[in-house]
């Protein structure tokens, strides 16, 4: 193989969704494989996009970061001719992700050598890399509002002098210029901060059981836009319960509370909510973009909001709103639908009255009798009575069920809810019910064809009531709802957005309920593909968790369910089945409790993700590393047990990427490490060397947890006292998350007694620099997943560990484009002695994000010194215009061949030359003021601008200072004028007339009188039938000015010799628009049927130029002489009528070829002394209204 120059990649085209490249053909080649990564590097593997058999090829994926692409060219029998160096794709598209507004979130905390203090860097305050990590903003560290330290390459400090008793804040710092200082803090005491909580009375239950109440899963959301963190807290009752365990259980609440323990509201579930980890998931997000945090929660009768004052009195106790259908059909708050065993019998008997009608009876699905079901010969006549349905039952209970499984003590079934509403409401962050509509998928049934009594342990409302909820940016940009129902064998999905502050389904998916032959006797139901066609074989492949992350490169979050993958639009992306052992059996993957999805291997593009699987010896993997894209695996190993969890993290410095394990600890690579293996329950990023910590240890079925971490390079990191963890053997803390000072996660746990949550944050000092993991938006949607069933850690998009390459964080920065500005005086930047004289080019940055911090610069290469560069997070702005440049002139100086040198693919270029036209200025506007002023003699003409771009430009080219309205009607009110006449030289009502008269009412209580003159065609007719006297006095005017100039003695000479006239005015989306429809009506009725109006914006659409060179052509004219319809003929006329380019009116009507000649006449009607009498009769229309 040879790495030759002839294969140069070039990028030919580029959009948002796909980047097309061609390389110059290799002699031999029969085809070309392309292969592509996500980041840079001589270690990383590329992978395989495609081959193409022309020296051509379109690469499918997001533009929002660059790519580098090689190209490999191949021989008919395959052997590699040649490669291709890599070449960078630019970056075609910014992804605008809504991020949370935070504060800085410091935090300060009495460390064994002092007091250690953290804070946040924002995503939007990052400009580049470094060695170490990211930069952009630095900060100032103050102590007792004294400078204590300026820093640069973290966002930690360590106080070596630092008490107590000293107060903290911080101030970023861009371009040396400091930036406000954040709110002081105090250290706190104990080495962690307690928020006090708020216990819910203990309860007893139907049976005479007691319980009490602990503080379980938690999640984060600002909900009143101060960029302050609330926390929310769900309560579980010591009786809550698996969906596999029988019994009654309390209540399940969540609390709302401020950091200082304020609880905003409290959320009683109701009676129709059973308590337990897989019933009650809490979406909290910023889902409508307000900048508050809201919260989606399933619900059901008798769910009842209270919300507080912040004295703890009550404000309100609403319950949610219930469909008016449910209403209609009796359903109320006061139901109860939790079951006794006596219910459960006697739901039974009803469902065994009416097993001839159930659809799968009907259809022959299922055996016609329930003596079939259970193995027995016919006893009763259907339609079933119910003395024999109650006997089925019974018979059921005591006999069938005991004899597939001791286990099966359906006598004692109680506590579980089959029947009743089921809702999923939205609450604002403040506790007020925004929307509650039917929960997406309803349960049927009590499980009967969801499975769950087909298996030998026979589980009503099991599999039926698994769910699992979600965040995910489905266009990439903003957060939508994923509520999940169904995942051992039907699996549901359904997307929401919340934009309009109601649910907006964006697509449902449902696999259908897995085909049995007996609903009580079918082991096999886990192994079955659902009844959709489609989505059919995403039944059975769901976790108790899911995962959201662009696993495909389009820029946009897909739903990872397990061992299958949703992509953003709802299609399937794969779900994924293997070969079992015996080389022939081909079954799914299966249902796993624990799964990672993350950037584990940094020798790979793209993510990765670890699972375990649960089916034992029915399915091909116990556990397995795969590609995310694909699903496809890497590694793992078939296991006929369920190995319960998995985790990844960087636990061993020594080796390569991260490293995952169950048993063992693996390398990305397969090659199984001699080290030992840690805890599964969850991971934590808590050391300073970026590598990973877990809580607690390796064996989590037996003792109790507190939420120690630890890992095994640093050992025990911290050790809590008076704390516990939840959910029995899942040991979980109540969360993992960047929730307060840098980007590492703090630990919040739920003290023993449960009155307070516990807040732990890291005082290792770390010599890296990140922003708060918050603003990605990966890691800050598994933090609002993170509370699903089996709580599973959260991970950011890029590769986070002690060997990670920082140029790989946002890697869009590595390939920012250019905006190249070239221009004259109204787009230069200038020097600071020149103010108030400003260009928009040096005000273009203003405009983008991250112009906070933005930095201004020379281009140290640049030959011209006006020149300035604007650095921004992702896009650079070089503005190189340059006052009294023409574009000959520019190009004639090197200008252009400077930009020409340094320009890029992706980059853009944007040129704007000469904008205001002096003579046009002085002929037309002057005309009318001097006429105005010969006219009034005793009255005082002053001249003001609307257009300020205009104002600037002509006071930097030309050093004449021209007043905007607002200095305009200031310096009339200083100079003492009593009575104020505004005659507009605007051609007609319209957007501009309409703002200049709301400045002028702004000032009409500062004048004694105020009239303001009709603009040049007066008032707008309702339709274009409407004409007035004005207009047709314009249309003389101007008709009779372009005959003469045209040289003919009149419109119907013009017209005999076959010259059209098109007058071409502006054109507006105004509904004053109907203006220039108007005036073709008045050229129509004075006879002049050889005039034509058009406008440049083609609004009216019957003005477009296409149009009117149709007209034009069909009224059957040879010749046409283009003017402007406009009291100044500047740029309009000069470039969108006249002008070189193909676009212009000129070139079009030469481009047609239906006319012999084409000629323009450059020149405004305010330079036509008959419009010049016409606004003089105007002014005196205004002045003679002051005088009664």
């Amino acid at each position: 193989m040879m790495e030759g120059k002839s294969m140069q990649i070039s990028v030919r085209s580029q959009t948002a969704a796909q980047t097309t490249l061609s390389w110059q053909p290799v002699a031999g080649a029969a085809r070309y494989r392309i292969l592509w990564s996500d980041r840079p590097g001589e270690t990383v593997r590329f992978k395989t996009a495609g081959e193409s058999g022309e020296s051509l090829f379109t690469f499918c994926r997001s533009t929002h970061i660059p790519y580098y692409i090689k190209v490999q060219a191949l021989a008919e029998n395959g052997a590699l001719l040649e490669e291709s160096t890599p070449v960078q794709t630019p970056v075609g598209r910014v992804l605008q992700q809504q991020l949370e507004a935070l504060s800085r979130g410091l935090v300060a905390v009495t460390a064994n050598t002092g007091v250690f203090i953290s804070w946040r860097l924002f995503k939007s305050e990052v400009t580049g890399h470094n060695a170490t990590g990211l930069t952009g903003t630095d900060f100032v560290l103050y102590k007792n509002g004294v400078r204590l330290a300026t820093v640069t390459d973290s966002t930690n400090y360590l106080d070596a002098q630092g008490t107590s008793g000293d107060t903290y804040a911080v101030a970023p710092l861009v371009n040396g210029v400091e930036g406000p200082a954040c709110r002081g803090v105090k250290p706190w005491q104990k080495g962690y901060y307690e928020l006090p909580l708020q216990k819910p009375a203990d309860g007893v239950t139907p049976a005479g059981e007691p319980f009490a109440y602990h503080a379980n899963d938690m999640s984060v959301g600002d909900i009143d836009n101060d960029g302050e963190y609330e926390y929310f807290v769900k309560w579980d009752p010591d009786n809550s319960h698996d969906v596999s365990i029988k019994g009654y259980t309390g209540r399940c609440f969540i609390d709302c509370y401020k950091l200082d323990g304020t609880l905003v509201w409290r959320l009683d579930m109701g009676q129709n909510i059973r308590a337990g980890a897989h019933y009650t998931q809490f979406m909290v997000y910023d889902f409508n973009g307000d900048g508050r945090a809201e919260m989606a929660v399933k619900t059901a009768p008798g769910t009842v909001m209270t919300r507080f004052a912040p004295d703890g009195t009550v404000l309100s106790r609403r319950y949610i709103t219930m469909p008016q259908k449910d209403l209609d059909a009796g359903y109320s708050h006061a139901d109860n639908y939790v079951c006794t065993a006596q219910d459960y019998r006697l739901h039974m008997a009803e469902v065994f009255r009416r097993w001839h009608t159930h659809p799968e009876v009907v259809n022959g699905r299922w055996p016609a009798t329930v003596e079939q079901c259970f193995g027995l010969a016919p006893q009763y006549a259907y339609p079933l009575c119910e003395a024999d349905a109650l006997a089925l039952a019974d018979y059921f209970l005591d006999v069938y069920a005991p004899s597939r499984s001791p286990k099966n003590e359906l006598r004692r079934f109680e506590g579980f809810i089959f029947d009743g509403p089921e809702y999923l409401t939205m609450f604002g962050g403040d506790g007020a019910e925004l929307d509650t509509i039917d929960y997406p998928y309803p349960r049927v049934d009590d499980g009967l064809l969801w499975g769950d009594y087909a298996m030998p342990r026979i589980e009503p409302c099991n599999r039926v009531d698994r769910f699992n909820a979600g965040v995910a940016y489905l266009d990439g940009e903003r957060p939508y709802l994923i509520a999940c129902r169904g995942y051992y064998t039907r699996a549901t999905l359904a997307a929401y957005d919340f934009f309009e502050n109601h649910f907006h389904k964006v697509w449902g998916i449902d696999s259908g309920f897995v085909p049995m032959a007996n609903p009580f006797n079918d082991s096999g139901c886990h192994l079955a593909v659902g009844t959709d066609p489609v989505y059919g074989i995403l039944a059975g492949q769901g976790n108790h968790s899911i995962s959201t992350a662009d696993i495909d490169g389009d820029g946009c979050m897909e739903i990872v369910y397990g061992a299958a993958a949703i992509d953003h639009d709802g299609s399937l992306l794969y779900s994924k089945y293997g070969t079992l052992p015996d080389g022939r059996t081909r079954a799914k993957f299966g249902h796993g409790d624990a799964m990672h999805v993350a950037d584990i291997d940094p020798d790979s593009p793209g993510l990765e993700i670890f699972n375990v699987y649960e089916e034992g010896e029915r399915a091909p993997y116990g556990w397995a590393l795969r590609d995310a894209e694909t699903g496809d695996v890497r590694f793992g190993e078939y296991a006929e047990e369920d190995l319960g969890r998995c985790m990844i993290g960087k636990i061993d410095p020594n080796t390569r990427g991260l490293q995952v394990w169950v048993k063992d600890v693996y390398d990305v690579n397969g090659r199984k490490l001699e080290v030992p293996t840690p805890g599964t329950n969850m991971k934590i990023y808590w050391a300073g060397d970026l590598s990973t910590q877990i809580t607690d240890g390796a064996d989590y079925l037996h003792g109790d947890q507190y939420g120690v971490i630890n890992d095994l390079t640093h050992g025990v990191m911290l050790q809590p006292a008076g704390t516990a963890t939840n959910n029995g053997t899942k040991g979980n803390p109540c969360l993992v998350a960047d929730v307060l000072g840098d980007f590492r996660e703090e630990l919040l746990v739920r003290t023993a007694d449960d009155t307070a949550i516990r807040i732990y944050t890291t005082t290792d000092l770390t010599p890296h620099k990140l922003f708060t993991l918050m603003h990605d938006a990966q890691y800050r949607c598994g933090v609002a997943w993170q509370n699903n069933c089996y709580n599973q850690p959260c991970y950011p998009s890029f590769y986070y560990a002690g060997d990670m390459d920082f140029a790989n964080v946002l890697p869009q920065l590595n390939a920012k484009p250019t905006l190249w500005m070239a221009g004259d005086s109204i787009m230069q930047s200038y020097a600071p002695g020149d103010k108030p004289v400003t260009g928009w080019g040096e005000m273009l940055h203003t405009l983008a994000q991250g112009d906070a911090v933005c930095q201004a610069a020379h281009r140290a290469d640049c030959p011209f010194p006006q020149e300035m560069r604007y650095e921004l997070p992702g896009l650079v702005i070089d503005n190189c215009a340059m006052a009294g440049r023409s574009s000959k002139t520019f190009r004639e100086e090197g200008r252009l061949d400077d930009i020409a040198a340094h320009i890029r693919p992706g980059d853009l270029l944007v040129v704007s030359f000469g904008t205001s036209f002096n003579d046009s200025r002085a002929k037309d506007i002057k005309g009318v003021e001097d006429a105005l002023q010969a006219a009034y003699p005793d009255w005082s003409v002053r001249r003001a601008f609307t257009a300020q771009i205009i104002i600037n430009h002509v006071q930097a080219r030309d050093g004449e200072k021209i007043d905007n309205m607002q200095q305009a009607m200031d310096r009339a009110v200083a100079n003492g004028v009593k009575n104020l006449v505004v005659q507009p030289t605007h051609l007609m009502h319209g957007a501009e007339y309409d703002e200049m008269m709301e400045m002028i009412d702004d000032y009409r209580d500062k004048f004694e009188s105020v009239a303001v003159a009709e603009p040049l065609l007066g008032e707008v007719g309702a339709d274009a039938t409407v004409i007035n006297e004005d207009k047709e006095a314009v249309a003389k005017a101007v008709t009779a000015e372009a005959v003469a100039t045209a040289g003919y003695d009149s419109v119907e000479a013009a017209a005999k010799d076959g010259t059209a006239f098109v007058f071409m005015g502006h054109g507006t989306s105004h509904t004053a628009k109907i203006s220039y429809s108007q005036m073709q009506t008045v050229m129509q009725t004075l006879g002049y049927d050889n005039v034509f109006i058009g406008t440049v914006e083609g609004e009216p659409e019957s003005t477009s130029c296409e149009n009117v060179i149709e007209a034009v052509k069909a009224a059957g004219y040879t010749k046409v002489v283009l003017r402007p319809l406009m009291v100044v003929a500047g740029d309009h006329a000069n470039n969108d009528m006249a002008g070189a380019d193909e676009d212009s009116w000129l070139s079009q009507f030469e481009a047609s070829g239906a006319f012999d000649s084409v000629d323009c006449q450059i020149a405004g009607l305010g330079g036509v002394a008959d419009v010049e009498q016409l606004y003089i009769a105007h002014t005196k229309a205004a002045i003679d209204s002051l005088n009664g």
